[in-house]
């Protein structure tokens, strides 16, 4: 009885691993997830280059969604609600935690969905 709730036991737990794992798979991008507050800090560091690049301040700034890609550190693609419209803002965060904005699509309503650029 024993060596059968441990066999259940283990086999759940590979399972779990490799959903966990295949969410985390180099180069691949996830599917689009509600922006939690990592997200949402890395958003905020790069939000000045954002107004910068688009030559406007944003009385909201808020990241919604995004989507995330493993590679030599991480892309993300966030939807950022600005007021009356949306941005989708692309990200890298290096491993040495450097943030840098990639590029950016404006524009956007809340229902497009994010997708790679």
């Amino acid at each position: 009885m024993i060596s059968l709730v441990l066999y259940a036991l283990v086999f759940v737990s590979l399972i779990v691993g490799s959903i966990q794992y295949s969410e985390q798979i180099t180069g691949g991008w996830t599917e689009e997830r509600l922006a939690d507050i990592e997200v949402k800090n890395i958003t905020l560091v790069i939000r000045n280059d954002v107004e910068t690049f688009l030559g406007q301040h944003f009385a909201d700034f808020l990241p919604v969604k995004y989507i995330s890609q493993v590679v030599s550190g991480v892309n993300y693609i966030v939807k950022v609600y600005v007021g009356s419209s949306f941005l989708h803002v692309k990200i890298y965060r290096h491993w040495n935690d450097d943030i840098t904005l990639l590029s950016l699509q404006n524009g956007k309503t809340y229902s497009d969905p994010i997708e790679p650029f």
